[in-house]
């Protein structure tokens, strides 16, 4: 029971990371850049996204060129990306 739970959930958050891959994405690469970033640029950047259909799931390499994570930890975190 515990454990069917935990997987839905788990399930539900790789989803909503997934769908959301490319603003994340731009989010990390700017907080790459300036280090700190307020609510407007977040916002700015949520809105052009937003306006985007991301209801497909990329896969392969995202926009700033991270790649997918490999192996055993791939199952549970394959939408966490390493330089």
């Amino acid at each position: 029971m515990t454990r069917r739970i935990l997987e839905e959930a788990v399930g539900e958050a790789r989803s909503i990371l997934e769908s959301h891959r490319l603003a994340l994405d731009s989010l990390a690469d700017l907080l790459c850049e300036q280090e700190t970033v307020d609510g407007a640029q977040i916002e700015a950047i949520l809105g052009q996204f937003e306006k985007r259909d991301e209801e497909k799931v990329l896969s392969g390499p995202a926009p700033n060129g991270h790649e997918p994570l490999q192996g055993e930890d791939s199952a549970t975190a394959n939408v966490l990306y390493h330089a």
